[in-house]
């Protein structure tokens, strides 16, 4: 594909991601406080809602932080992180099936260039640990690591591991902000967000030294 196509691909998903943030700015206004004050509507059943709403997130590339802090808001950041590791590896899983299924390999290559393709060689060389890694960095997207590693030769029993205790630690911090902030503790949810911040740049830093020794080794 020329440079004039991967441009105009790339400035439709901004237009449409900007769309629906207006949207929903203006007319849905999806926040962690307003789904949490609507699954208090459901005292009984909104933990398998909530997991459900989990599951079906995967499908549409739902920031997975709103579901983190809604949990820890609604139900306390120690339940909210077990919900969060439950639901989160049932739809990487999903996801996962569904890259090797329909071989996602081809489209990632193609779409995403040589990022992905690094993501995708780390994954068949560490497997447990990278993901673990991966699911601990905010800004690295979790639903496209999943499609990686299903378009990878990681083994699945690794990939599920990684994901369900990868999951705990970001789950529970943020679970926690959420907490706090509802309890209007908010020094607690400062603190535990700078902490955030900081194993943000740790696990950055750390993925970034494994890849200049990794080219450093093939050169």
């Amino acid at each position: 594909m020329n440079k004039k196509g991967v441009w105009l691909k790339v400035s439709i998903v901004i237009a449409l991601v900007v769309v629906l943030s207006v949207i929903n700015i203006m007319y849905i206004d999806i926040s962690p406080a307003s789904f949490s004050d609507w699954l208090a509507n459901f005292p009984v059943l909104a933990p398998v809602i909530f997991l459900g709403l989990y599951i079906v997130r995967t499908f549409f590339l739902f920031p997975i932080t709103i579901f983190y802090i809604t949990g820890g808001i609604a139900f306390g950041a120690l339940e909210a992180t077990l919900y969060a590791a439950i639901g989160g590896t049932i739809g990487a899983i999903i996801m996962y099936a569904l890259s090797r299924y329909f071989d996602f390999d081809v489209l990632l290559k193609k779409y995403t260039g040589r990022r992905i393709k690094n993501i995708q060689e780390q994954l068949e060389q560490n497997g447990f640990m990278y993901i673990f890694l991966l699911r601990n960095v905010p800004i690295a997207n979790y639903d496209l690591i999943s499609y990686a590693a299903g378009a990878s030769s990681v083994p699945f029993g690794q990939f599920v591991l990684g994901t369900f205790f990868g999951s705990i630690p970001m789950a529970y911090l943020y679970g926690y902000i959420g907490f706090s902030f509802g309890q209007g503790e908010y020094y607690q949810g400062i603190i535990i967000t700078i902490i955030v911040l900081v194993a943000t740049l740790i696990s950055v830093r750390y993925m970034k030294r494994q890849q200049k020794k990794r080219s450093a080794t093939k050169g």
